[in-house]
């Protein structure tokens, strides 16, 4: 995946073979959503896609998952390139860095 440092986050479905990311958010609250907060799949957390495209299969901890493109399209991401911190600090943290 080609880093943009303007676009903080992107769909899972963006990502490349072997591209390792941090989930950044889940779109919605469906049945899917839970099921995937279930399975280890939330903020935070990193992943690593084994396969892009449809089936998507992303590896999350020991396990490996298998997602519909449309599944994975709701699965925001941040490249592990830009640190969770980095990316996602808030105005009054980037203030006391300066």
């Amino acid at each position: 995946m080609a880093v943009d440092v303007d676009v903080m986050d992107v769909a899972l479905t963006d990502c490349t073979d072997g591209d390792e990311v941090f989930v950044v958010a889940l779109d919605d609250d469906s049945p899917l959503s839970a099921r995937l907060r279930v399975l280890g799949v939330m903020a935070g957390v990193p992943i690593r896609v084994a396969r892009a495209g449809s089936p998507l299969i992303i590896e999350v901890g020991d396990s490996r998952l298998c997602l519909r493109a449309n599944e994975a399209e709701s699965v925001r991401v941040c490249p592990m390139e830009l640190s969770w911190s980095a990316a996602y600090a808030s105005p009054a943290e980037d203030a006391s860095l300066a």
